[in-house]
């Protein structure tokens, strides 16, 4: 009996305890867990447009976040060059062409790719269509504009693969002033095959395009460097930021619809035009995911015939595939 009295009054405790801590809940102090984020700067080589879309897609949907980076873009600098900033330490990580790279590497400063970003290159060159610009030999004697990146470098390779000095043409340093092309104060001018034939159809202007891969020149397009000095010193952070960056590209390719509602308001204003947004991602991401090999793995054989360009215009001596291999790596491309 004394037993089963002692039972009930438990019971009866343990019900006037739940309903007492049901009314009055005990304020118990949250464990806040908070993860410090990584400061990361990357250099671009152009202005924001859809060129970099895979950043911002990864900005946007919280990648870098999730791999505890806190991403800064620099702006475009036009002064300088992307390897520069990195080997100045104005930058970690830096977006431009694998030829660059290799310049860079030539001058001294150990720059590493750890993924190209368009396997296929999207530079091309274009004219008037009245010019009659049909094929590399039509260059002789033109007036052609020039920038300070990869696309002289397949310009001059172009040239040289048709026996084209030089002295042949007038090369002009062109400051991406298309009207220069209509106003016919150059002949020739460098594109991206995925961004200036919509402002060239928009004008109603009809030109001719040299695609160089036509001719058997080709060249990565934009990849991601870094400084061999970060990549040693803090490996875990470069391959956070590869797997990040891609990260946003794959889900671009697998989601473009819902990216051309996200990239807008991290675009410059000349590239927020639904249609011109629209025709960019459609013609540029299949130069991204071209259906072969992992998003951004690189080839021996690509950087050979980057080397050997590169050499024939005397920017650099004639590599051997141990110093190539030293340029690149994929080891990060695969989590």
């Amino acid at each position: 009996m004394q037993k089963r009295l002692r039972f009930i009054g438990i019971l009866i405790c343990i019900i006037l305890s739940v309903f007492f801590y049901g009314i009055f809940p005990i304020s118990m102090p949250e464990e806040k867990i908070t993860t410090a984020l990584t400061p990361v700067r990357l250099q671009l080589n152009w202005v924001p447009n859809p060129q970099f879309a895979g950043i911002y897609i990864a900005q946007a949907k919280g990648f870098y976040r999730q791999r505890g980076i806190q991403l800064e873009i620099n702006p475009y600098d036009e002064q300088v060059a992307v390897h520069e900033h990195l080997y100045r330490g104005r930058a970690d990580f830096g977006i431009d062409g694998t030829d660059q790279v290799l310049q860079a590497r030539h001058q001294g400063q150990d720059l590493v790719a750890v993924a190209a970003i368009f396997r296929l290159n999207p530079a091309a060159f274009a004219s008037r269509k009245k010019d009659a610009i049909e094929h590399p030999q039509d260059l002789k004697g033109k007036r052609i504009g020039v920038l300070p990146d990869n696309t002289r470098t397949i310009l001059e390779a172009l040239m040289r693969a048709y026996h084209i000095q030089i002295s042949d043409v007038e090369l002009i340093p062109y400051g991406y002033d298309l009207q220069s092309l209509r106003e016919h104060r150059l002949d020739v001018v460098p594109i991206y095959i995925f961004d200036e034939p919509y402002i060239f159809a928009q004008q109603n202007m009809d030109i001719n395009i040299l695609l160089p891969q036509d001719y058997g020149i080709d060249l990565y397009g934009d990849a991601l460097i870094v400084s061999q000095h970060l990549l040693q010193k803090n490996r875990e952070l470069v391959a956070s930021f590869v797997q990040a960056s891609l990260q946003g590209w794959r889900y671009l390719v697998q989601h473009p619809k819902e990216g051309l509602e996200i990239l807008p308001k991290y675009l410059h204003p000349d590239y927020r035009d639904p249609g011109y947004l629209t025709f960019m991602l459609k013609n540029m991401l299949p130069l991204v995911h071209t259906g072969y090999d992992t998003l951004g793995w690189m080839k021996l054989e690509a950087w050979q015939r980057a080397a050997q360009i590169l050499a024939a215009q005397n920017k650099i001596p004639l590599l051997k595939d141990q110093e190539l291999k030293a340029a690149y790596t994929n080891q990060f491309l695969i989590e």
